[in-house]
C-alpha cells in the first residue's frame, strides 16, 4: 500500500508538540533508533516543539532505546500509566492497576494459555521465562525477576503482559473485556499480546493530560502508531499518523488516517522531513 500525506494542507498548521510510539513506529525492527531519526527529531526539539515518546514499555526500558538524542526526552510508558519528563525525574503521573483487580485477572488467566508479565518500577515479573521475550531481554538489559503465583499478586503493577499466539490472544482478550471491562483498560499492542492497565488509562489520556498543563493542545499535536493501543491517541490528535506496517485492526478503524513510510525505512522521520518542509 502506498503511503498517503497530507502534507500540502497542514504543514502550515502551528504544531506544538509530537507524540510517537516506538517499536513498530520509531525503531527499526532491531529495535534501533537510526541516525537520520535522531537528527529530525533533534531538530524539532531547537525549534522548541515538545518531543514525547508514548510506548507499552517501562521508561528504563525506553530511555535505553534513545540513547542517540541529544536531549532529554519525556516518556509516557506502560500505555499512558507512567510519565518521567527525565530518567531521575519524580513521576509526573503514575498509576498501578488496583491490587483486588489484579489478583482476579491473575486468577482467571490461569485458565487461559497466554505467558503473564507484570511491568512495574523494579522491572519485569514473570511465574517463568518466556521463549518469545528471551532475545529482547537479553538485548535490552532489562530485569526480570520470576515469583511464585502469591508472590505475583502482591506485586504493585502498572501493566499485565499477556502473551502467546493469536487465536489464544483473541480468545482470552474476548473474556477479559467481558469479565473485567468495567475495571480495567485492555488493550492489543500486537497480534500475539494484550495489555491490561487501569481504568480509563491510555496513552491518548496521559498525553492529554500532560500537554494541558504546558498549555498545549491535542489539536496542536502530531502523533505516530502502529498499533491498537494507539488507537485513541491517533484518533483524537490534530493530525494522527498510522504507519505503514500497522497493525491491520488499526487500518480499518483509521482508513481516512495519512499513512508514513514503514518503521524500517525511517518513516516517522520522513514524514515530519516532508510534513514540517524541515
Amino acid at each position: 500500500m502506498e503511503t498517503r500525506s497530507c502534507a500540502g494542507r497542514t504543514s502550515r498548521l502551528p504544531w506544538r508538540a509530537v507524540v510517537i510510539d516506538l517499536d513498530g513506529t520509531l525503531l527499526d525492527n532491531q529495535g534501533r533508533l537510526s541516525n537520520y531519526s535522531a537528527q529530525v527529531l533533534e531538530h524539532l526539539h531547537r525549534r522548541e516543539m515538545k518531543i514525547i515518546f508514548a510506548t507499552g514499555r517501562l521508561d528504563v526500558d525506553a530511555r535505553r532505546s534513545l540513547t542517540k538524542l541529544g536531549f532529554t526526552p519525556t516518556v509516557v510508558s506502560c500505555n499512558g500509566t507512567l510519565i518521567k519528563t527525565g530518567p531521575s525525574s519524580p513521576p509526573a503521573l503514575e498509576r498501578t492497576l488496583a491490587p483486588a483487580s489484579s489478583v482476579k485477572i491473575l486468577h482467571f488467566i490461569q485458565s487461559v494459555q497466554l505467558h503473564v508479565t507484570l511491568f512495574s518500577r523494579a522491572g519485569w515479573h514473570a511465574l517463568t521465562p518466556n521463549p518469545f521475550f528471551a532475545d529482547y531481554i537479553a538485548g535490552s538489559g532489562l530485569t526480570c525477576r520470576y515469583h511464585t503465583e502469591s508472590e505475583l499478586r502482591s506485586i504493585k503493577a502498572f501493566k499485565i503482559l499477556l502473551q502467546g499466539d493469536v487465536i489464544a490472544a483473541d480468545n482470552a482478550y474476548t473474556a477479559l473485556r467481558h469479565r473485567f471491562g468495567k475495571v480495567v483498560a485492555l488493550s492489543r499492542s500486537s497480534a500475539q499480546t494484550i495489555d491490561i492497565v487501569s481504568p480509563n488509562h491510555n496513552k491518548m489520556t496521559a498525553v492529554r493530560w500532560f500537554l494541558a498543563r504546558q498549555q498545549i493542545a491535542l489539536s496542536q499535536t502530531i502523533a505516530f502508531g502502529d498499533a491498537m493501543n494507539d488507537l485513541e491517541l491517533l484518533s483524537s490528535v490534530g493530525h494522527g499518523v498510522v504507519m505503514a506496517n500497522a497493525m491491520p485492526e488499526l487500518k480499518r478503524h483509521l482508513p481516512r488516517h495519512p499513512q508514513a513510510p514503514p518503521n524500517h525505512q525511517h518513516g516517522v522521520a520522513r514524514y515530519l522531513d516532508q510534513l514540517l518542509a524541515l
